[in-house]
C-alpha cells in the first residue's frame, strides 16, 4: 500500500516539480490523465487514510508496536501524496471524496496533524472558480474554516514542544490563507471568533506564530476605509448596514465583486494596538527564543517595519485610540528613567512619530477642525515633554527625539512650535561641554551625543514645520548668538541650528535667504579669503601636517583644524540645499550642450561659493600630496597610520558586521554623519578628518558644477583645479581615485558647456583616463592570472593579512572599475551627443551604406563623442578599457561598458572612420565573444549578442575581421557562415537576427561559452520545438575537435 501511493504522489510531481526533461505535449498529457483519474485517485487516497488509519489505532491499543508503525508509514505516504495533488486538483473533488473530513479528524493525531494541516493549509489558499461550480467551492472551503476554527480552539496555550509548535505555525498560516482568500465566507457569527483567533496568534510570542497574523492584520487593516470604528452591543462589532456597498473583501475575483466585512470595534483595535505595543517595546528588550528566527537586521528591521505600519493604519481607523495609548506609554516610562525604561522610551519614540505623522499629515487638518478629544491628548503629550526636566544624558536625547516627533502637529500650530525650540535650547543649555582628558570622557562623549541630538531635533522640526517658524526666526537668531558668545555652542551644533535656519528662510524668498546665508558665511569668508590665513595653513603639505600634528591645549581639541572641517561640512549640506532650489539651465535645455555665454549667476549661495572655490583647491592639493611616496615616509606616525583604512572600513570592504557600541559606552563624534569612524584615538581623528575633508570639497565641486556652472566653469581656475585634484593621482589608492571620478569628474562631464570641453573636459579626462587604464589593466591581469591584485595602489590597513587583504583588493578594485565603466557610460549619453544617431537607427534606417562611402555622416560640433574620439590620448584610454571591461569578468562592469562600446560602433559608422571600424571589426568583435565565456555576463548576454550584431551586420561586408574571427571558432567554416549570411539577410527582425546569432556561437563554442548556456538553463522553454528559420540549419556540435587556432583557444 505505501508503494501504491508513493508511485501515485511521483506522477503528478512529475509536472509540477521535476518537468525539467518532460516535454510540453507529454506534460499535458500526463496532466490530463491525472485529471481524468481524480474520480478514482482521491477516493482511494480516503479509504487508504481510514483503513490504515484505523488499522494502526487498533493495533496500537493491541501494544502491536512494530505493525503500527508500518500502518502510520502508509497514513504518513499518504498525505504527503495527497499534497502533490492539493496545490491543483479540483478543491470540490477533494471535499467530495470526504480528503477534508479525513484530515480533519486526522487533526486530532499528533502524529499526523501536521501534514493534515498542511493540507487544509494548501485547500483555504486556493482561488475561487469562476464558473458554475463555485457554490460548491464556497461550501468546501466553509467546511475547511469550520474545520480549522475548532482545532484552533482546542490548542493548548502552554505548549512549548518544537512539534506543538511547528503544528501552531501551520495552523496559524492555515488561518491566514483563509482570510486572505476567502474573508466574505466567514458569517457574522463566526467572525468574532476569528477575530480573536487571529489576535490571539498575533500575541504569541514565537516570530514563527506571530509573523502570518502580522501579515494578515496589515491585509485586513489596507482594506478598511478610514476612521471607520463601530461599537455592538457586544462591545465587539456591530454590522453597519449604512456603509455604501459594504467593505471590499480581499481575495475576491478581479471582475469586481464585494462583499461586506462586519465592522471592527474600538475594543479590538485597543487590543490590537496593545499587542504591537507589547512587540515593540517588551519584546524589543531580550527574547532569546527568536534570536534565530530574527537572526539579521534585516529581517529585523522588516518585522518592525510592519508593525510600525500596523501602528499607522490603525492610527488613520482610530485616532483619538491611538493618541491615548502612546499618552499613557510616555507617561508611564517617563516617570522612571532607569536604563531599563530609556530603552522602552526609544520604542515609543518611533511609536509616537508614527502616529502623529498617521494622524496630521495624512488628513488636511487645522488646530481648530481637530476634534476636542484629539486636541485635549496630544496637548497633553506637549504639555508633557515641555515640563519634564533632566541633566541625564541618555534622557535628554530621547527628549530631544520625542519632541521631533511631534513635528507633523506643530506644523499647524506655530506657537507649540516656538515652545518645542524654546525647550529644545533649555534642554541644551543643561548639559555642559565638558573637554575630554579631565577624568570626564564618559560624560563627555554621552553631553556631546546628546547636544548634536538636540540640534538635530531642532533641524527636524524646522524640515517638518517649514515656514511656519519664520516669524521667530529674529528671536531664535538671537539666542543662538547668545549661546556663542558665552561660548555654549559649538561649531558642529551651530551648522546644524544654521542649516534649519537655511530651511525656514528658504520659503520666504531670495533675499531672507540671502541674509541668512550672509549671517553665517560671512565670517567664513572674511577669514578664508586673508592671504595670512592660507599661507599660514593652506601654502604647503609641510603647512596641513604642522596642522594636522598640532597638540591639543589644555584638553581642547585642535579648534582651527576641526573649523576647517565642520565649514566644509556645514557649506557641503547648504550647498545641497540650495541646489535643490536652484534649478539653472539644467532644466531648460538638455545638459551638456549649453554655451558658456548662457550661465548666469542668480543664487545667493554663488557669492560665498566663489570665495570657498579657491582655498579649497588648496587645501586639496596640499591633502593629495600626503598620498605621494616621497612625502608619505616623511609623515609622523600618526599621520601615515591614518591614511590607511579603518577597522570598521576594512570590515565593510569584506562584508562583516560592525557592532555598533551599546548606549552608555563613549565613542567620538566628530562628524554628524553615517559612515565615519566613531572611536577614540589621535589616528582615527585624523582619519576621519581628512575622509571628511576630501568628501565635502570633491562633492562641493560636483555640486557647484552640476548646479552652479557659472561659478565653476567662468570664474575658476582650470589649472589650478587640475593640478590640485590630479597632480598627484599616480599616488591615489582605488578607493580615493573612485571617490574622485564619481563626485568630481563625471558631475564636470555632465555640466561641461561644449565650448568649455577643450579646456576642461579633455584635460581632465586625458590625465584619469590614462591612469585608470594603466592601473586597471595591471590590477586585472594579476587577479586573473595569480588570484590576487597584487597593488601598491591598495592600503588595506594593519589588520589586512592574507585572504583578507586579498579580499579587500579585490572589492576595491571592482568599484573602480565600474566608476570607471560609469564614466565611459556618460561620454556616450544621448543627451551630450546631439546628432550621432545609435546603431540600432542606423540599422532601421539602412544607413548602413555609410559605411562603403566616402562621405561621413554629418556630426554636431556638440557630440560628445566626436570630441572623445578627436583627442587621441582619450581615445586611446577609452577604448582601451571599454574593449579590456568586456573581458574582465565583473558583470555590471559590463552593463556599463556595452553602452560605450555601442555608441563607439555608432560613430565609426556614421563618421566614417576606418581606423576606428577596424578596431571595432576586430579587436572589440573579438572581445564580445571572449565576454561570453564568462559565467558572470549571463544577465549581459542579451546585451552582448546585440552589440555582436550591431558590428557584424553593417562591417562584416567590407572588413573580413568578423568572419576571419568567426572561422576560427570550433564547428564553424565557410558554408556556415554562408548559411548563417543567408539566414540573416531573409529578416530584418532584431529578434530573430540575435537568435540566429546565439544559434551559431552555441554551436561552435559548445559549452565554454557559459554565458549563453546559463541563460538558456535559467530560461527552459519546454512547449516549444526547435525549428530551422529558412533555409538556414546549424551544424551539430563536435566535442571531439580540438583545433586551437584563433579564438578556439580561449573557448
Amino acid at each position: 500500500a505505501e508503494l501504491v501511493v508513493m508511485v501515485l504522489r511521483w506522477l503528478p510531481e512529475d509536472v509540477t516539480v521535476h518537468n525539467m526533461d518532460l516535454e510540453g505535449d507529454r506534460r499535458k498529457q500526463l496532466l490530463m490523465v491525472l485529471t481524468q483519474a481524480l474520480p478514482c485517485i482521491l477516493p482511494f487516497l480516503y479509504k487508504t487514510l481510514e483503513v490504515h488509519f484505523g488499522e494502526a489505532v487498533r493495533l496500537l491499543q493491541l501494544n502491536n508496536m512494530a505493525a503500527a508503525r508500518q500502518h502510520a508509514a502508509v497514513v504518513t505516504a499518504t498525505l504527503n501524496t495527497l499534497l502533490a495533488y492539493v496545490e491543483w486538483a479540483p478543491v470540490n473533488d477533494m471535499a467530495s471524496s470526504g480528503l477534508i473530513e479525513g484530515c480533519g479528524f486526522l487533526l486530532s493525531s499528533v502524529d499526523f496533524r501536521l501534514l493534515a494541516c498542511e493540507i487544509l493549509k494548501q485547500i483555504a489558499s486556493r482561488r475561487k472558480p469562476t464558473d458554475e461550480s463555485a457554490s460548491m467551492f464556497d461550501s468546501a472551503i466553509t467546511r475547511v474554516f469550520e474545520v480549522l476554527n475548532g482545532a484552533v480552539q482546542s490548542l493548548s496555550v502552554t505548549a512549548e514542544h518544537e512539534n506543538d509548535l511547528a503544528y501552531t505555525a501551520c495552523l496559524c498560516e492555515a488561518m491566514v490563507s483563509l482570510g486572505s482568500q476567502h474573508l466574505q465566507l466567514v458569517t457574522n457569527d463566526h467572525f468574532p471568533v476569528y477575530i480573536q483567533q487571529m489576535l490571539g496568534f498575533l500575541k504569541h510570542d514565537r516570530v514563527a506564530i506571530h509573523y502570518p497574523a502580522l501579515l494578515f492584520w496589515l491585509m485586513l487593516l489596507r482594506e478598511m476605509p478610514s476612521a471607520y470604528c463601530m461599537s455592538g452591543k457586544d462591545g465587539l462589532l456591530r454590522h453597519d448596514s449604512t456603509f455604501n456597498g459594504g467593505q471590499v473583501i480581499p481575495g475576491q475575483s478581479e471582475k469586481g465583486k464585494k462583499g461586506r466585512l462586519p465592522a471592527i470595534s474600538e475594543e479590538v483595535y485597543g487590543t490590537l494596538l496593545d499587542i504591537v505595543f507589547l512587540w515593540l517595546l517588551d519584546k524589543e528588550m531580550a527574547n532569546d527564543a527568536n534570536e534565530d528566527e530574527l537572526s539579521s537586521s534585516g529581517d529585523y528591521n522588516n518585522h518592525r517595519g510592519r508593525l510600525l505600519e500596523v501602528v499607522r493604519l490603525l492610527t488613520v481607523q482610530c485616532p483619538v485610540l491611538a493618541v491615548s495609548k502612546i499618552s499613557l506609554k510616555i507617561n508611564e516610562y517617563w516617570d522612571n528613567s532607569v536604563q531599563h525604561n530609556l530603552r522602552l522610551l526609544e520604542g515609543t519614540q518611533r511609536l509616537l512619530e508614527t502616529i502623529f505623522l498617521a494622524v496630521f499629515d495624512e488628513r488636511n487638518l487645522s488646530v481648530t477642525a481637530l476634534p476636542a478629544e484629539l486636541q485635549a491628548k496630544v496637548e497633553g503629550i506637549l504639555k508633557m515633554l515641555l515640563t519634564s526636566k533632566s541633566t541625564d544624558p541618555s534622557l535628554v536625547e530621547i527628549h530631544g527625539r520625542h519632541l521631533d516627533a511631534i513635528g507633523p502637529y506643530l506644523r499647524i500650530s506655530p506657537p507649540s512650535a516656538l515652545h518645542a525650540v524654546e525647550k529644545l535650547f533649555e534642554l541644551l543649555i543643561s548639559l555642559p561641554i565638558i573637554p575630554k582628558g579631565l577624568g570626564h570622557d564618559t560624560l563627555a562623549v554621552a553631553n556631546s551625543r546628546a547636544r548634536l541630538q538636540i540640534c538635530t531635533s531642532f533641524l527636524r522640526i524646522a524640515k517638518s514645520t517649514d515656514k511656519e517658524l519664520f516669524p521667530y526666526v529674529e528671536n531664535i537668531a538671537k539666542t543662538v548668538a547668545q549661546l556663542q558668545q558665552q561660548g555654549q555652542l559649538l561649531q558642529a551644533e551651530h551648522n546644524l541650528i544654521a542649516e534649519a535656519f537655511l530651511i525656514i528662510s528658504s520659503t520666504e524668498g531670495s533675499q531672507q535667504q540671502a541674509e541668512v546665508l550672509d549671517w553665517f558665511f560671512k565670517p567664513v569668508r572674511d577669514k578664508w579669503g586673508k592671504s595670512e590665513w592660507q599661507d599660514h595653513f593652506l601654502s604647503g603639505p609641510t603647512s596641513l601636517v604642522d596642522l594636522l600634528s598640532m597638540k591639543p591645549l589644555h584638553s581642547k581639541p585642535n579648534e582651527e583644524m576641526w573649523s576647517i572641517f565642520h565649514t566644509l561640512t556645514f557649506f557641503e549640506r547648504v550647498l545641497k540645499i540650495c541646489a535643490a532650489q536652484n534649478f539653472n539651465y539644467s532644466q531648460k535645455v538638455p545638459p551638456g550642450i549649453v554655451s558658456i555665454e548662457s550661465l548666469t549667476a542668480d543664487h545667493p549661495i554663488m557669492a560665498y561659493l566663489l570665495c570657498i572655490i579657491p582655498p579649497l583647491l588648496k587645501l586639496l592639493r596640499c591633502l593629495h600630496c600626503l598620498w605621494s611616496p616621497a612625502r608619505r615616509n616623511l609623515l609622523p606616525c600618526e599621520v601615515q597610520e591614518a591614511l590607511l583604512l579603518s577597522k570598521s572600513e576594512q570590515a565593510t570592504l569584506v562584508g562583516e558586521a560592525i557592532s555598533k557600541p551599546p548606549r552608555g559606552v563613549p565613542f567620538t563624534m566628530d562628524r554628524n554623519a553615517s559612515g565615519i569612524d566613531h572611536c577614540e584615538g589621535r589616528e582615527t581623528e585624523i582619519r576621519n578628518w581628512l575622509r571628511g575633508v576630501r568628501d565635502s570639497g570633491y562633492s562641493i565641486i560636483g555640486l557647484a558644477a552640476a548646479h552652479f556652472s557659472n561659478s565653476l566653469f567662468v570664474h575658476t581656475d582650470q589649472t589650478a583645479l587640475k593640478t590640485a585634484l590630479l597632480e598627484n593621482v599616480e599616488a591615489m589608492d582605488f578607493r580615493h581615485i573612485r571617490q574622485l571620478l564619481h563626485s568630481v569628474i563625471i558631475p564636470i562631464v555632465k555640466a561641461c558647456p561644449y565650448t568649455c570641453w577643450e579646456l576642461w573636459t579633455g584635460s581632465l579626462l586625458a590625465e584619469v583616463l590614462m591612469h585608470c587604464e594603466k592601473v586597471l589593466s595591471l590590477s586585472w591581469a594579476n587577479l586573473i592570472r595569480e588570484g590576487a591584485v597584487k597593488s601598491n595602489l591598495v592600503s588595506c590597513g594593519k589588520g589586512g593579512v592574507g585572504l583578507r587583504n586579498e579580499v579587500m583588493e579585490e572589492k576595491m578594485l571592482r568599484d573602480l572599475t565600474r566608476e570607471t565603466c560609469s564614466l565611459l557610460a556618460v561620454l556616450a549619453n544621448p543627451a551630450f551627443n546631439v546628432g550621432l544617431p545609435s546603431a540600432e537607427q542606423l540599422l532601421q534606417q539602412n544607413q548602413i551604406e555609410l559605411a562603403r562611402t566616402e562621405i561621413p555622416f554629418q556630426l554636431d560640433s556638440n557630440c560628445l563623442m566626436r570630441f572623445v574620439i578627436d583627442h587621441h590620448s582619450i581615445a586611446m584610454a577609452s577604448l582601451s578599457i571599454s574593449n579590456q571591461a568586456l573581458r574582465w569578468p565583473d558583470s555590471e562592469a559590463v552593463h556599463k561598458a556595452v553602452v560605450f562600446c555601442g555608441a563607439t560602433v555608432a560613430f565609426a559608422i556614421a563618421s566614417n572612420n576606418i581606423e576606428l571600424q577596424k578596431f571595432v571589426a576586430k579587436d572589440l568583435f573579438a572581445s564580445v565573444i571572449e565576454s561570453l565565456t564568462i559565467e558572470s555576463n549571463a544577465s549581459a548576454q542579451g546585451e552582448l549578442v546585440n552589440l555582436f550584431r550591431i558590428i557584424y551586420l553593417p562591417l562584416s561586408d567590407n572588413l573580413e575581421y568578423p568572419k576571419q574571427i568567426l572561422r576560427s571558432l570550433p564547428s564553424i567554416t565557410s558554408e556556415t557562415l554562408v548559411a548563417f549570411d543567408a539566414a540573416l539577410s531573409k529578416t530584418s527582425s532584431a529578434k530573430e537576427q540575435k537568435q540566429l546569432i546565439k544559434s551559431l556561437l552555441l554551436s561552435a563554442g559548445g559549452c565554454q561559452l557559459r554565458a549563453l548556456i546559463s541563460q538558456k538553463n535559467a530560461t527552459i522553454i519546454t512547449n516549444v520545438s526547435n525549428h530551422a528559420i529558412g533555409s538556414y540549419q546549424m551544424p551539430p556540435t563536435n566535442h571531439e575537435e580540438e583545433a586551437t587556432i584563433g579564438l578556439a583557444s580561449m573557448i
